[in-house]
């Protein structure tokens, strides 16, 4: 599953694991160690909880399609800037972070 967080001034989601909960809020295990927050277990609500989603890669990225990224382990929503080959050059929304990445680290937005 994954847990909606806030880095910075983004939202990203992380993947995690349920450890225990009341069907309202949830202690969770993160997957990876989470940047700047310093916790890898910790009680969120429900509404930041989603299932992971499949995996439906696709290979025909164009420019302007909004995508969710794989970056710092961590899934952010992106805008394709440029696509050359299986490289696509993405700007993270609502910053003007922009970089190089590989088709693979790139999914379908999920909200």
């Amino acid at each position: 599953m994954e847990v909606l967080k806030q880095v910075d001034v983004l939202t990203a989601w992380c993947g995690a694991e349920i450890v225990s909960g009341d069907g309202n809020t949830y202690s969770v295990r993160y997957d990876s160690y989470i940047p700047g927050h310093g916790v890898n277990t910790e009680r969120v609500p429900k509404k930041l909880i989603r299932p992971t989603p499949p995996v439906h890669r696709i290979e025909s990225w164009v420019a302007g399609d909004v995508v969710e990224v794989f970056d710092d382990v961590m899934w952010k929503t992106a805008i394709i800037l440029n696509v050359r080959g299986a490289y696509c050059i993405v700007r993270l929304l609502g910053s003007s972070y922009k970089f190089r990445l590989h088709i693979s680290d790139i999914r379908v937005r999920q909200c």
